[in-house]
């Protein structure tokens, strides 16, 4: 997603971080804090956050949502409580009149994280809630547009998991060529139409 300004700048307008729309980041679940959790890339969750880094930023105007996985093996939530967190950000980016894009959660088998710290791995029966909320994702008129990231990055031999070329080594987080994919897949009509 950092490649998006890139593409963007072509089109006369700006990508995010750089005041047209404001990305809340995946490393984040929605609405649980990871503070007492040991790994610095978690911290404060996305509700808490959003009116310092989307509302409170100058010239936003519109916010991409990629967030959930997490809350599946961090936070342990189900479907239904990741689904109504989401709901939650989009009402908190209407009443600021934000445009609000979602993205959907990608495949992730074959994850394993450390027990130490209460998270899980990868389950078919974890991965069942990921496409309950992608399920929901596809089909609701809750959000003003979506970034298909499912489709676009998972392995077509096996859709549970991330494109072998595109994987960081940790089969939740895409590679730098899975970051460009991405951006590559992104519809810039989203945001040109602002």
């Amino acid at each position: 997603m950092d490649r998006l300004p890139g593409r963007a700048a072509g089109q006369g307008r700006a990508g995010p971080g750089a005041g047209g729309a404001q990305r809340s980041d995946e490393r984040q679940p929605l609405g649980h804090d990871c503070t007492d959790w040991k790994n610095p890339q978690t911290g404060i969750n996305a509700l808490a956050r959003f009116y310092s880094d989307v509302a409170g930023q100058t010239g936003v105007r519109a916010v991409i949502l990629e967030l959930g996985i997490n809350d599946i093996w961090i936070s342990h939530d189900d479907a239904n409580t990741i689904i109504s967190e989401m709901q939650q950000i989009v009402t908190l980016a209407h009443e600021k009149s934000l445009k609000i894009f979602v993205c959907t959660l990608m495949p992730w088998n074959a994850f394993s994280a450390d027990p130490t710290h209460g998270v899980v791995n990868y389950t078919p029966a974890l991965d069942s809630i990921r496409l309950a909320v992608n399920s929901y994702l596809r089909t609701t008129s809750d959000f003003d547009g979506l970034i298909d990231f499912d489709v676009t990055m998972r392995d077509p031999t096996d859709p549970t998991k991330l494109k072998a070329a595109w994987d960081s080594g940790d089969h939740i987080h895409p590679n730098d060529a899975g970051n460009a994919a991405m951006a590559a897949a992104f519809p810039l009509d989203l945001l040109l139409h602002l």
